[in-house]
């Protein structure tokens, strides 16, 4: 028992060092879940869990020693009940002893006497044979006397074994309770565990998705606890309403009962009456004789009645006197166990103490902790502010560039379409000065022709066809040139 006891309070501190772990890194993550995309965040991480695991080491050290002196201390009791545990038996032994010697000397007694009647003549045995018997009822004496003091010694026994038995039921209750609130705390941390997996998730998805997804819990969880409630309460309402039938059934029964009991007392009275009422309206001496048979009958069995109650009452004193007999002594033992009392009283005021000296000590641990945590989020707000002040800038950096950027475009798109306008101007005239030089051209050859052939019929036929080439040409629209510069 003490061995699990030990390994239940050093759970505990593993659960308690936990659960600081747990809860500094919920303050971590709280702040941190404002400013999701800083960088800034593993330092502060790295330092905060160095500061935080050498706090918990100095904790689990010092829960480490308590440990230890209460494992000493419950040894020190275990070898306390092993010692009272071997005097008892030691005492039960010297018992059986005195009673094997008693029987052995009755026995003795019961030859001796035989022999001595034997020899009734001899007066001077019958002497001895008394002061034999006077010296042997006087050590019998003495022998019932040690005896009563060893019974009362072992009742004394007897009483301080329960009275451990019960503390050690006190502890153990303890200790179940210890283990209980272990496990709600067991409950909390993963409560909390679940509540950084969820703020993790919402970090990572982003700080809008974060704000979505932890309303809906907020509201999913509210609704259960609704739904919960509304249970709980109708559970509540027909537990009132079972417990108000059952006292009505009760009340119902009893009232069932005595009224029955009433109806068969009233009712030889109400015939007794009926029949008094038909003698005086009528003279029948029939009637009368069985109306007075049956009032004896009536007296005869409240007269046993009686009896019997008289009897009951005379056994519940006698009874009465037992009890008081077994309550006197049961005072005595309600002295010693008083005196018991007073003195585990100083030992469980001494535990207290000792309680209240650790209980003190945690608070002094746990203000400590809360200033720390203080100033840890003093130092985080701080560089929160710092971070935020950098994002800003950072972020004006970037609105000046993208505005000289779209700056930029403009520009370069104005002179684009310069170009393109100057390209297209370009091509025209490029074209306009192609349609010049071929015009010339083809008047030259058309005047070598027409100096070369001397009649005039074909004459006319070369010129008609030339000026027909002419038309057709400046009929045609102008091409565009690709060049380099154009896109």
């Amino acid at each position: 028992m003490l061995e699990q006891d030990q390994d239940i309070l050093q759970r505990e501190k593993v659960h308690l060092g936990l659960q600081a772990r747990l809860k500094q890194r919920n303050v971590d993550t709280n702040h941190l879940s404002q400013d999701a995309g800083s960088s800034v965040q593993p330092m502060l991480d790295s330092e905060e869990s160095r500061r935080t695991d050498g706090l918990l080491k100095t904790e689990i050290a010092y829960h480490q020693k308590q440990a230890q002196e209460n494992w000493l201390n419950s040894r020190i009791l275990e070898c306390t009940l092993a010692a009272e545990r071997e005097e008892a038996a030691k005492l039960q032994q010297r018992m059986i002893k005195v009673s094997t010697q008693l029987a052995e000397m009755r026995r003795l007694v019961s030859m001796s006497s035989l022999e001595e009647e034997s020899s009734t003549a001899e007066k001077s045995d019958k002497k001895l044979y008394l002061e034999k018997l006077q010296a042997e009822e006087a050590k019998n004496e003495q022998l019932e006397e040690k005896i009563k003091k060893m019974e009362s010694v072992q009742a004394s026994l007897d009483t301080e074994k329960r009275h451990l038995e019960n503390l050690n039921n006190i502890i153990q209750e303890k200790f179940q309770i210890t283990n209980k609130l272990c496990q709600e705390k067991d409950n909390a941390l993963q409560q909390m565990l679940d509540q950084e997996e969820c703020v993790s998730e919402i970090t990572a998805a982003g700080p809008k998705q974060w704000v979505h997804t932890f309303k809906r819990k907020i509201q999913d969880i509210a609704d259960e606890n609704e739904k919960t409630q509304n249970v709980l309460k109708n559970q509540i309402i027909a537990c009132a309403s079972e417990r108000s039938l059952v006292l009505q059934r009760k009340e119902a029964h009893s009232l069932c009962n005595k009224l029955a009991e009433v109806s068969a007392k009233l009712g030889p009275l109400l015939a007794a009456s009926i029949s008094s009422s038909e003698q005086h309206g009528g003279d029948d001496p029939v009637c009368a004789c069985h109306n007075v048979a049956e009032l004896e009958n009536i007296t005869e069995t409240a007269v046993k009645d009686r009896d019997l109650y008289m009897r009951k009452l005379s056994q519940e004193k006698s009874k009465a006197q037992k009890m008081e007999g077994k309550i006197q002594a049961l005072k005595e033992q309600r002295d010693a166990l008083e005196k018991e009392v007073h003195i585990m009283g100083m030992l469980n005021r001494s535990g207290e103490a000792k309680l209240h000296n650790m209980s003190e000590q945690c608070q002094q641990k746990d203000q400590a902790l809360q200033q720390k945590a203080a100033q840890f989020d003093f130092e985080r707000r701080d560089k929160q502010l710092k971070v935020k002040e950098v994002l800003r800038f950072h972020k004006e950096m970037v609105e000046t560039i993208e505005k000289e950027h779209v700056e930029t475009e403009l520009s370069y798109k104005a002179e684009i379409d310069c170009l393109k306008r100057e390209l297209q101007e370009n091509t025209m005239k490029a074209c306009a000065s192609e349609k010049d030089r071929k015009n010339l051209h083809k008047q030259q050859e058309l005047s070598s022709r027409v100096s070369r052939r001397p009649s005039g019929s074909n004459s006319r036929e070369s010129i008609l066809s030339m000026t027909g080439q002419q038309l057709t040409l400046q009929r045609r629209p102008p091409r565009l040139v690709s060049g380099p510069g154009t896109f």
